[in-house]
């Protein structure tokens, strides 16, 4: 994958992976596991990067007022007018958990400066504050100018470039990552896990603090001396995450030397046993990706000889999910806090090269 496969990950499609990611879970009951949504499913900030991204685009506002043929004031929808609803459905995609998009964050913080933030669906004709400020319509109009004043701020501009930049970052570090164990080892067997907590059957969704899942997570990895099949682990890369419905939880690809282990699924069972019952004690819940790669859209996973440059740009192509998101949406917390993190870079060989290479036989 090239730096162009990376920016064309377009925004909708990112949200709907960060949706999935955050609505979408399994529960076990009866035995069986069940694939659930949570009702926050369909409440995405895409609608809402789409209207700043209009407002960049015309100088014209959401309404306008027009004479009618008998000479009355008749109220006009222009194009940004068909976004008035989002006033009442952003209260459903806000959350204290999040850091949202730069320009997600102007739309909020714009609600709140105008007092739009809170109140319930009406009509753009309806008056606003009983009539002294005007009518819904018109304070949609000033959140228009507001939002565009804003886009033009340079502070504003210099955030969005930051952060941007940084994502990008984390993605030439992973690539470069990547790339280096595949130098030192002809082939890979990579795993794709992810870590969580139960539901509780009565409270919903987990009450595990941030705190307590940096601290399950760093257990994990300190643990690698102890058990076979975590001090093999050649390389690593986790991104944390929160989801209304599923709390704290993390997405890893983990990576084993492919010469020496063949078993991705059987590793990747061990691994979320381990988390389960061990780490967690119980209270962790995980899935094993590795169990069925066909639902993958870029199944990156598995076996990767270093000549299968296909698969290995799919991998890639979940590393750039991975850093990416990080644009749109993180997790709430310190200035400090890291949400993506990779291994340290493999230690080259003295006097070599890296693994003797041959080509990949299939026969």
């Amino acid at each position: 994958m090239n730096n162009k496969t990376y920016d064309e990950i377009s925004t909708s499609e990112l949200y709907e992976w960060i949706n999935h990611s955050q609505n979408v879970y399994l529960e076990e009951k009866d035995g069986e596991v069940h694939k659930l949504i949570d009702n926050k499913y369909l409440c995405t900030p895409t609608p809402i990067e789409k209207f700043i991204e209009q407002i960049s685009l015309t100088e014209k506002l959401g309404f306008e007022w027009k004479e009618n043929r008998s000479g009355r004031l008749e109220l006009r929808t222009l194009p940004l007018g068909e976004s008035f609803s989002l006033l009442f459905q952003s209260q459903l995609i806000y959350s204290e958990k999040y850091i949202f998009s730069e320009k997600v964050e102007l739309f909020f913080r714009s609600l709140i400066l105008l007092n739009l933030d809170g109140h319930q669906k009406c009509d753009p004709n309806t008056p606003f504050n009983y009539g002294i400020g005007g009518t819904f319509a018109s304070k949609f109009n000033e959140l228009i100018v507001q939002i565009r004043t804003e886009l033009n701020n340079p502070d504003f501009k210099k955030r969005l470039k930051d952060r941007v930049a940084n994502s990008r970052r984390n993605f030439n570090s992973a690539k470069k990552y990547i790339d280096a164990l595949f130098s030192k080892h002809a082939r890979l067997l990579v795993l794709r896990v992810d870590f969580g907590y139960r539901k509780d059957p009565l409270l919903g969704p987990s009450k595990i603090t941030l705190d307590q899942a940096k601290g399950d997570l760093r257990h994990f990895f300190n643990n690698k001396r102890g058990k076979t099949f975590l001090s093999a682990i050649k390389g690593y890369m986790w991104k944390l995450e929160y989801g209304e419905a599923k709390g704290y939880h993390y997405h890893l690809i983990i990576i084993y030397d492919g010469s020496e282990h063949c078993k991705d699924v059987y590793l990747a069972t061990q691994i979320c046993k381990y988390w389960d019952e061990n780490i967690t004690k119980g209270q962790g819940t995980s899935h094993n990706c590795n169990l069925n790669k066909g639902q993958y859209r870029f199944p990156g996973i598995g076996q990767i000889h270093h000549t299968q440059d296909t698969i290995r740009e799919n991998l890639l192509y979940v590393a750039a999910y991975l850093t990416k998101s990080e644009q749109y949406i993180r997790v709430k917390g310190d200035q400090k806090l890291k949400v993506f993190q990779r291994g340290m870079m493999p230690r080259k060989t003295l006097g070599k090269s890296g693994r003797p290479r041959t080509k990949m036989s299939f026969f």
